[in-house]
């Protein structure tokens, strides 16, 4: 029986429960918020787990949760063994030592956490380098359940002499939601409020219009290419413009920045006649926001950005929040998830938390 470290109690991390608890070969020793955490040698009984979710739903910490037989303490990393698996479901940055501390004392590591992965600390290349090693499973952090980041893995360590990699991918529901909106019609401020309405915005939506959310996983993606041609991260090439590029001054993306949702909805009219613009120019073509990762057999290059996208194009046929990636490894293409056009939802608790799963399942034996 595999023991299980749950850091992050969110929404993501309780639909995960639902799935681990159904699984008699995984039993949960070890659960942890921002302020404690909480071990049970021989595992929490389903009444413990309900607690600790109701406790979570409540909006409490773990460090007001006291129970009979149950040790607690700050440090997570006190709990892991060689046989344990330890799982990030948080968004929090500031993971990354944590989880390199936990792959150097043996344990297997699950995440959909993107931030530690993008950061210019070691631990970044410890994470994406046992990902790459089959010590990690990131999964979550590119395309939710679609299975991207396996796949590059699985063609990086099975195809030899490996002289060109090209990704070309839209993988922001949100965006895409969006531009599909607009295609059939809508004003700008109608459907990105929609979006905000649905909650397919983050809580603050400029993380969204930023483009920085599609940046991450383009560069986790980049970077998994880097570790495993041995090129050093600060090599990486990118260019990057966010959602309003051309279609508002950068004063603008920087303004709202810390934006809450309900003034994000507030300031989205004063866009409609500028995106309005841009729409009656595009001659048959359509909007995308696109991100590609290009290695030539020398250099990586990230590129980012609100693109003219053929009609004929994979990524045109996008409705809704739907994702599609492209992977050409040499003369070999595939198509995410499947067939020529392929594309996904690449977002939502219920497909992050299940990617998670599919990653612990995979460390379970």
């Amino acid at each position: 029986m595999k023991r299980v470290y749950i850091y992050g109690f969110g929404n993501i991390g309780r639909e995960l429960i639902t799935y681990i608890s159904g699984n008699k070969n995984l039993v949960i020793s070890a659960v942890g918020d921002s302020k404690a955490s909480l071990y049970s040698p021989s595992g929490f009984s389903i009444s413990e787990i309900d607690k600790i979710i109701g406790l979570k739903k409540g909006k409490g910490s773990l460090d007001g949760l006291h129970l009979d037989g149950i040790t607690q303490n700050e440090a997570m990393h006190h709990y892991w063994s060689d046989s344990g698996i330890f799982v990030d479901s948080t968004g929090a940055s500031s993971m990354g030592a944590i989880l390199a501390r936990a792959i150097e004392g043996g344990a297997y590591v699950v995440t959909c956490n993107k931030l530690p992965l993008v950061s210019d600390d070691k631990s970044a290349r410890t994470i994406i380098s046992s990902a790459l090693d089959g010590r990690a499973s990131i999964r979550g952090t590119v395309g939710a359940d679609m299975g991207i980041p396996d796949a590059l893995i699985h063609e990086l360590n099975s195809v030899h002499d490996i002289s060109s990699i090209e990704i070309r991918c839209c993988p922001s529901g949100t965006l895409n939601y969006v531009c599909t909106a607009m295609q059939e019609g809508r004003k700008f401020s109608e459907a990105f409020n929609e979006a905000i309405d649905f909650g397919y915005t983050e809580p603050r939506p400029s993380m969204d219009a930023s483009g920085s959310d599609v940046l991450n996983k383009a560069i986790i993606m980049a970077r998994l290419v880097a570790s495993h041609k041995k090129i050093d991260y600060s090599q990486i090439s990118v260019r990057h413009t966010t959602f309003f590029h051309g279609i508002a001054d950068e004063r603008f993306a920087k303004e709202s920045i810390e934006y809450s949702r309900d003034d994000y909805k507030k300031i989205t009219p004063s866009l409609d006649a500028p995106f309005s613009k841009r729409l009656s120019n595009l001659n048959g073509s359509v909007l995308r926001y696109v991100a590609s990762v290009v290695y030539d057999g020398r250099n990586i290059q990230v590129t980012t950005g609100l693109e003219n996208v053929n009609s004929e194009d994979m990524l045109a046929r996008l409705r809704g929040t739907e994702n599609a990636f492209s992977i050409m490894v040499n003369d070999n293409a595939l198509f995410f998830p499947a067939g020529k056009g392929g594309n996904s939802k690449g977002a939502g608790i219920g497909e992050t938390a299940h990617a998670l799963y599919t990653g612990i399942e995979r460390f379970a034996g």
